[in-house]
């Protein structure tokens, strides 16, 4: 089987043999990868707005829910296809791996469950 880069810097940083895996090394790994390239994209964005001193509008929500983020950001930097192609070639599946990441949605209670109690007489 043909090593990809990708798959040969998950080695290098995560310390395990990709083929040996687990799904929970598998989206540790992934995650590393795609955080370092969200990671360069920022530092190059940052320092073309520090060049150019654009204005800034600033936005604040307190009902946002992050939710799950790598598939998220691969599709923002269009790094899936080129993920599922290094996953490919090592047999790992995308799909699994897009599930081991927990839902960071944690919400304010007032998103389903049980209904807020109520003191009648």
């Amino acid at each position: 089987m043909r090593r990809s880069g990708s798959i040969a810097i998950f080695s290098v940083t995560t310390c395990f043999s990709p083929p040996a895996a687990k799904p929970r090394q598998r989206f540790e790994a992934t995650s590393r990868f795609i955080r370092d390239l969200v990671a360069h994209r920022w530092a190059k964005t940052r320092s073309v707005r520090e060049e150019t001193h654009p204005k800034r509008i600033y936005y604040l929500s307190m009902e946002f829910l992050l939710g799950r983020t790598l598939r998220n950001n691969m599709m923002n930097l269009a790094a899936e296809p080129i993920v599922r192609r290094a996953m490919e070639q090592e047999g790992w599946n995308l799909e699994e791996l897009i599930e081991e990441e927990p839902d960071a949605g944690l919400g304010n209670g007032g998103l389903g469950g049980s209904p807020p109690a109520s003191s009648t007489p």
